[in-house]
């Protein structure tokens, strides 16, 4: 039975290790898109869980389900991360597939960047982070810029990126 709780908690920290993986990989700084290097990260996962499971009894049900898990949490970690990018790229292909082809200035047009920007700024006003005044912009509030600066420099330290400016 600990033998059960053992694996439970290990697929429980499961996405921790996935990041913790995904952090180690881009620290050695291999030139392969991130995407790349978060499934090896998913990939490199598999040797603790094949040792965890080396201690559960080894029926199938267990083996099936821990793989189950561990993938289903290594998926939605993929897409949590990527969520933004996959976005737009599976726009592109569903476009491309759905014409059967389309022109540069055509997956451009795709993207009205103006109503993007709109829809932001709105949001931003609402929230109370920027004020419109006389047509022009100005900060009203630094909390969510300071946040996002704190969060950008916290991932900046954990991946082992370095100041563009050193």
């Amino acid at each position: 039975m600990n033998s059960l709780i053992s694996l439970g908690v290990f697929l429980c920290f499961s996405p921790l290790l996935v990041f913790l993986l995904h952090v180690s990989i881009c620290r050695f700084k291999v030139r392969l898109p991130i995407q790349t290097l978060q499934i090896l990260a998913y990939l490199i996962g598999f040797f603790p869980l094949y040792y965890v499971l080396s201690f559960v009894e080894q029926t199938t049900a267990a083996v099936v389900y821990a793989f189950l898990v561990y993938s289903s949490f290594s998926y939605t970690y993929f897409h949590f991360f990527n969520m933004s990018e996959t976005a737009r790229r599976i726009k592109i292909l569903y476009e491309i597939n759905r014409t059967g082809f389309l022109k540069e200035k055509e997956i451009l047009c795709l993207y009205k960047t103006s109503d993007i920007v709109q829809k932001r700024l709105v949001r931003l006003l609402d929230m109370r982070e920027i004020a419109l005044e006389a047509g022009r912009y100005k900060l009203q509030s630094h909390l969510l810029l300071a946040v996002a600066i704190l969060l950008i420099n916290w991932w900046r330290l954990v991946l082992g990126f370095r100041d563009k400016s050193e």
